[in-house]
Parts: C-alpha cells; structure tokens; sequence
C-alpha cells in the first residue's frame, strides 16, 4: 500500500514485479484524497486477498489478481455495514477468515468467488460474536480460540466445513471460558497458554 500524492489519492493498494515499469496502484479504491487504508495481504491461488474501506460500503473483503481491473469487492456485510475480515488464513484449498454480519463475528470461509464467500458456521447463535482467532494448522484441520454459548471461549478445530467444526474440549466446564492463546502447532497438536480459575494463565 501507498499514497499517490501526485494524483492526490490517499493511501491505497499497489502491485509491484520488482520493476519500477511494473509497480502500479490497483485502483483509487476511496475515491480523492481519502485512503481506502488496506490490510490484511493474503495471496490465495492466484489471488490475494485485503480488506479496504471504499467510503460507501464500510471496511470489506476485496480480492485481487495484480491488475485494476481484477480488483473487487465482496460485500460481506451489504450496505454500510462493515464486515470487517480479520485473519485470512489458507486453508485445504479455501480461505478461512473472522467477518462480521446480522449474526455477530463469526468464522467464514471462500473459494474466491461472491457466491462461494459465506458464513461457514454460527457458533455463537444470534447477533452475539464468537470471534475466531488464533488460526493454527494442526494436521488438516485448523484449531482456534472461539466463544459459544454454555463453554464461553474454548478451543475449536475445523476442516473447513459446517459438519467439521467442532469444540475440541471444554477445559473449564461451564461458560467461564479458558481463553487460549499464544496458540502455536507443535507435533500432533498445539501448544498455548489458557486460564484456569485459581491457578491464573497457564
């Protein structure tokens, strides 16, 4: 990302091959001078996926093939909502990602296409959010930090569908929650620090 001051755009997104020739901005995403602030590269395929601000449709998902013309949006959230993806992650061949919508922060997942973007499971039922986080291959699934009702914050894994997803174990039986964290793959499984009642994060 940069600012093209020269033609008065804020900052923005930029493709380079190394080459000054080859160096070029891939659109005045938030038209003029205000920036479309994007975040989040992750290549996928031949695609890399950001989040960016266009000033209409609040901060959401857009994918790019290097080129202006290959640059667009996906509007998880329609409207000026924001659907704010956090957390590209790639994986089995799909994208997994923290997006926001109606139904709280939730996990999503997509092939790279609007209609293969979507909501991959709501784990905490109703507006309220989940927030998947910590996103760690273990194997061929990956494990990450989530709330949900009756266990608050636990560990999950996924294999990238619905049916796949599921809470690993309820560490701290109740809704008080563990809150996993520095989560990092390790042999068969996953080191990280968690909290438990008395003893403090462990």
């Amino acid at each position: 990302l940069a600012v093209d001051t020269n033609n008065g755009n804020g900052q923005e997104p930029w493709f380079s091959d190394g080459t000054a020739a080859g160096t070029v901005a891939l659109g005045d995403l938030h038209p003029g001078s205000m920036p479309s602030t994007p975040r989040g590269f992750t290549a996928f395929g031949a695609l890399a996926a950001f989040s960016a601000d266009d000033g209409v449709h609040g901060r959401e998902m857009w994918l790019t093939d290097g080129t202006s013309a290959g640059t667009t949006l996906l509007d998880l959230d329609p409207g000026s909502g924001s659907g704010d993806p956090l957390y590209f992650t790639v994986h089995q061949n799909q994208l997994l990602f923290n997006a926001s919508d109606a139904n709280g922060r939730e996990l999503w997942h997509s092939d790279g296409t609007a209609a293969g973007t979507m909501m991959l499971v709501d784990l905490y039922p109703g507006p309220s959010n989940s927030n998947p986080n910590g996103f760690t291959a273990v194997g061929n699934e990956l494990w990450f930090e989530a709330g949900a009702p009756s266990v608050g914050s636990e560990f999950f894994r996924t294999d990238g569908t619905a049916a796949g997803t599921q809470i690993v174990a309820d560490l701290v039986p109740g809704n008080a929650g563990t809150y996993p964290a520095a989560i990092a793959a390790f042999g068969a499984g996953v080191l990280f620090t968690g909290y438990v009642g008395g003893a403090g994060s462990e």
